[in-house]
């Protein structure tokens, strides 16, 4: 049965320096996460977990809404390093996005249906909408720039569609995953197959410009 939010017990108080304090509150703000949803991840519940008081907890965060968009921040700040890490090891461009796809679904296996229910949960908050947005651009960055140094000297509109195409393909392969609908090795041949043909093409069309 779930513990409601107002019933977690409060941990003694611990004095810490001030980002050990903001990341103990996200992993509070995580683990109620996972263990009752969204609607758990109060402000009460969070500081009771963390063994802080609420005045520390508004030192960091403007409010409840902005604390549940830096959950997700930190869900995406992760999932960058993983891909940028994927990326910095070389190779062809396909090489490259199959890296960068194999880091995605690491990062959705581990935290993705948590996320995804927050995201649902707090789909009308202006804070998580922007936190989406930076994590959809940083993503496409990300992308566009490994393309760039793979060798795909497409024009720069051209370059961010291909990035946006793919970076779409990768989530609904994600999603196939989580759904149990196909399993995580079919997904990534499917996508692979695919990106494999978008760069064929792309290379012939940029040879006869």
């Amino acid at each position: 049965m779930k513990r409601s939010a107002s019933k977690v017990p409060r941990r003694p108080a611990v004095r810490r320096a001030a980002p050990l304090r903001r990341a103990s509150l996200c992993q509070a703000g995580w683990a109620l996460l996972r263990e009752a949803g969204p609607a758990a991840v109060t402000i009460e519940a969070v500081v009771a977990r963390a063994g802080v008081s609420r005045p520390i907890f508004y030192r960091h965060f403007r409010d409840r809404a902005h604390f549940l968009a830096e959950l997700y921040e930190d869900y995406t700040l992760d999932l960058a390093r993983r891909t940028e890490a994927a990326l910095a090891r070389g190779g062809d461009p396909e090489a490259q996005m199959a890296g960068a796809l194999s880091s995605y679904l690491d990062c959705v296996g581990e935290r993705g249906a948590y996320i995804r229910t927050l995201a649902e949960y707090a789909a009308d908050l202006p804070d998580l909408q922007r936190a989406r947005e930076r994590t959809r651009k940083r993503q496409l960055d990300l992308l566009a720039g490994a393309l760039q140094a793979a060798g795909i000297a497409a024009p720069p509109a051209t370059l961010r569609l291909y990035v946006r195409l793919l970076h779409g393909l990768a989530m609904d392969a994600a999603t196939l995953w989580l759904r149990g609908e196909a399993s995580r090795a079919a997904v990534e041949e499917a996508v692979r197959l695919i990106e494999r043909g978008t760069f064929r093409l792309a290379r012939e069309e940029l040879a006869h410009e």
